[in-house]
């Protein structure tokens, strides 16, 4: 029951930094300037490499359940 605790506790807490990355990645891209565009744009491709890399830090398969012969 703990684990599932601390996954779901991960999970939202995953979720509230996405909106805040992207939140402040969309506000680097709506400025005028160029260098701040690209900026935002790498640290958007860079928070999903991160996640999907990490696996959105919860809910990863584990091999130990598996039967084992």
């Amino acid at each position: 029951m703990k684990k599932i605790k601390w996954k779901v506790v991960a999970f939202v807490s995953w979720v509230l930094m996405t909106f805040l990355v992207i939140d402040a990645c969309f506000e680097a891209v709506n400025k005028a300037n160029t260098i701040v565009n690209i900026m935002g744009i790498l640290g958007i491709n860079l928070w999903i490499l991160i996640s999907v890399a990490t696996n959105c830090l919860t809910f990863k398969n584990k091999k130990d359940n598996e039967k084992k012969d």
